[in-house]
């Protein structure tokens, strides 16, 4: 084996490596960034749902005087609160319960919302994860055919088209046996 041949080895067993490398850093970047866009909206769920819970408390207390008030006046015009206007009472408090409901609602359904964002950004670290190991692997699996490609005019060097031809391919396959 000439110097050139050892020099012309090392410098793709180099560019192969820094390939992979390249690939797994992309892949550990994006993942990165998409287990952090999923805490940002799994805390802005958290922060919809504590909303729409003080909207509610808000909208709870304001509307509580509306009752009283309504108490008040059917009072002081000497109106009995049975009948029609205890119908009325009744349907207004229902009406704000209802309302209460709603909006506590409205903060579920946008932190439902978020939270399933939060899952697809899940998915899409683990997906970048992934691509980033079949990228490293494949990188590697070019630059060993890429190396097996010395059995050509290797007469004479035959150990050498050996080892680049079944036992580098070997440790490259058994480096990625779980992958």
């Amino acid at each position: 084996m000439t110097g050139v041949d050892i020099l012309l080895i090392a410098t793709t067993i180099a560019s192969t490596a820094m390939t992979a490398m390249q690939s797994i850093s992309q892949g550990n970047a994006a993942a990165a960034q998409a287990q952090t866009q999923s805490m940002l909206f799994e805390r802005q769920a958290q922060q919809a749902q504590l909303l729409a819970s003080a909207r509610a408390s808000e909208f709870k207390r304001t509307n509580k005087g509306t009752l009283a008030k309504q108490r008040a006046l059917l009072g002081a015009a000497g109106v009995e609160p049975s009948g029609s206007p205890l119908l009325v009472a009744s349907n207004t408090a229902r009406e704000l319960a209802f309302q209460t409901e709603k909006i506590k609602n409205q903060g579920d359904v946008e932190a439902n919302r978020l939270r399933t964002l939060a899952g697809f950004e899940q998915t899409r670290a683990g997906n970048a994860r992934s691509k980033a190991a079949f990228g490293a692997g494949s990188s590697l699996l070019k630059g060993a055919n890429s190396l097996a490609g010395m059995k050509f005019g290797s007469t004479g060097n035959e150990p050498t088209t050996w080892a680049m031809n079944t036992f580098l391919p070997g440790m490259v396959a058994q480096h990625f046996a779980h992958s």
